[in-house]
């Protein structure tokens, strides 16, 4: 681990984590750090992992060739915003009971899915009040992989294919429809 941050709130700005053999930076605990500017690639693990009960911001941030870009577990609750998350493994994985705020993202030409969802994890990718703004696009498999068992997600006024989907998401996306 690069940089480990717990439950303390740090701003970090203006660095390359690169080459951990786990992620460049761990946030848990109640942790409630800023994390801007900064360039997360090549790291074996994660570029950012988030558990326990933190939160904080994620912004500005380029996340490129690394395993997952942006990994969160427990009740962690962070805003994610105004990144690049690019050719990594999965764009944001998040699973436990996560319910990160994902706005004004790119999350493209991730090798296998863009955002997934697991267990009871509720990531919050826009609300009719709130929308998105994210670009989903172009990733292997799924762009938005909602694999919890009884979740709906909302992901409203993103950018994304909702023919590049998996499991329930409730979105303003008009679906895709061939010209055959």
């Amino acid at each position: 681990t690069g940089l480990w941050i717990e439950s303390t709130n740090p701003t970090v700005r203006n660095n390359t984590f690169t080459n951990s053999l786990r992620e460049g930076v761990l946030v848990t605990g109640t942790g409630t750090p800023k994390i801007e500017d900064n360039i997360f690639t090549q790291n074996k693990g994660n570029g950012i992992s988030i558990g326990r009960l933190s939160k904080g911001e994620i912004r500005n941030n380029l996340f490129q060739d690394t395993g997952f870009g942006i990994a969160l577990s427990e009740k962690a609750s962070p805003l994610i915003t105004d990144n690049r998350i690019i050719e990594n493994v999965d764009g944001v994985v998040a699973s436990s009971e996560a319910t990160p705020v994902l706005r004004n993202n790119v999350i493209e030409s991730n090798k296998r899915d863009g955002v997934v969802a697991v267990t009871l994890a509720q990531p919050d990718l826009g609300t009719p009040d709130t929308p998105g703004k994210n670009r989903i696009r172009n990733n292997g498999r799924y762009d938005i992989n909602n694999s919890t068992t009884r979740n709906t997600l909302l992901a409203y006024g993103n950018d994304s294919d909702t023919g590049r989907t998996a499991g329930r998401l409730d979105s303003d996306t008009p679906p895709v429809t061939s010209a055959f």
